[in-house]
């Protein structure tokens, strides 16, 4: 048995790992101009940035590519979500083309209980 050591790179299909990062930063190869300024539109609607904007676009595209899902019919079903429902549906989706090792995950902030939290005076 070989030793087989873990990682988030693709070990049987290199050529992957080699488009992904030869495409990094690119627009959307594949789908119309148009698909692509809508859904980062979208995304920069809800970011105020469009370098974020650009790279959940191309996120979200890469993704429904690879399940054969039109991308609008993705945005369509995220845009009644706000806030946490929205972080945590795009995560989980996005999720379902990622390598198990490098999944996306969402903070939770501590919530403090009353009985632990208090005051020290110097």
């Amino acid at each position: 048995m070989a030793d087989e050591k873990k990682s988030n790179l693709p070990t049987k299909n290199v050529d992957k790992t080699s488009n992904y990062f030869n495409n990094l930063g690119r627009d959307n190869a594949g789908v119309s101009v148009t698909l692509s300024e809508n859904v980062i539109n979208w995304f920069q609607s809800r970011t105020g940035s469009r370098d974020s904007a650009v790279l959940l676009a191309n996120a979200l595209v890469s993704t429904a590519e690879s399940l054969n899902e039109n991308p609008m019919t993705v945005i369509n079903k995220l845009r009644s979500l706000q806030g946490d429902e929205l972080a945590a549906m795009l995560s989980f989706y996005l999720n379902t083309n990622r390598i198990p090792t490098s999944l996306l995950g969402l903070k939770h902030p501590k919530k403090t209980v009353d009985y632990v939290q208090r005051t020290i005076i110097f």
